[in-house]
């Protein structure tokens, strides 16, 4: 090979690598450019997904509240339900006691009142029992227009 051609040999491989290295700056700078596109569209997507997630996550929060406060209204009703039922026994059991009461001192009246009776009639018959002995051992008195006495024992 001559000198000539050295030369142009020389100057065509680097004419070709000043062409390989402008189409691999262009390369890059295209890769540089659609690795940037790409983060874009990701960064976008991603906040489209956040933005989704969090509209899915407030619907769920609310529906997650307004079912705690249904389940709550539940359980407020039912305890007072049972509540109102307890109170209701409660009162039904005091007005139960109220009249157990009443008719235990009315029976205790009942039986004051009959024993009351029981000694009066006692205390009455002791005295008649006591008048009619009396009596008996009393003589009979006479009278003009009599002549048997009027008692007799």
């Amino acid at each position: 090979m001559s000198r000539a051609q050295k030369g142009e040999t020389e100057r065509l491989v680097a004419e070709q690598q000043k062409t390989d290295a402008t189409q691999l700056q262009g390369v890059n700078q295209a890769m540089h450019a659609l690795t940037n596109d790409a983060r874009a569209e990701h960064a976008h997507r991603m906040q489209e997904y956040n933005a989704v997630v969090t509209d899915e996550q407030a619907v769920i929060a609310a529906q997650v509240a307004r079912q705690t406060a249904e389940s709550q209204k539940g359980h407020e009703a039912a305890i007072s339900k049972i509540r109102k039922e307890h109170e209701e026994e409660m009162a039904k059991l005091r007005r139960m006691d109220s009249q157990r009461e009443g008719e235990n001192n009315r029976t205790q009246e009942q039986k004051d009142d009959a024993l009351e009776l029981l000694r009066s009639q006692s205390l009455k018959v002791d005295a008649l029992a006591e008048t009619v002995s009396r009596m008996k051992l009393r003589k009979p008195k006479h009278r003009k227009n009599e002549s048997e006495p009027k008692f007799q024992p």
